[in-house]
């Protein structure tokens, strides 16, 4: 089993795995868990949603927009 290259915060990053699986990643792609992102030590991530792809911040505005950027790192 490989390492999953995305991770998720269940209470900060604002989407639920099921979103990303919807956009087509992959679930076992997905680890949930904190990151140390969170919206009181990064006030500029207020408003927005977010995960880590590969140790990178990936942020958007939105839902929709946050599914198709990660999907797009992925393919890099």
């Amino acid at each position: 089993m490989s390492k999953a290259r995305i991770k998720l915060c269940p209470k900060c990053s604002g989407i639920k795995p099921g979103k990303l699986v919807d956009a087509g990643v992959p679930k076992d792609e997905i680890a949930r868990g904190c990151f140390g992102c969170c919206r009181k030590k990064r006030p500029e991530l207020e408003d927005r949603v977010y995960v880590r792809v590969e140790g990178r911040l990936v942020s958007a505005g939105s839902k929709k927009k946050l599914a198709k950027k990660v999907v797009a790192a992925l393919t890099e």
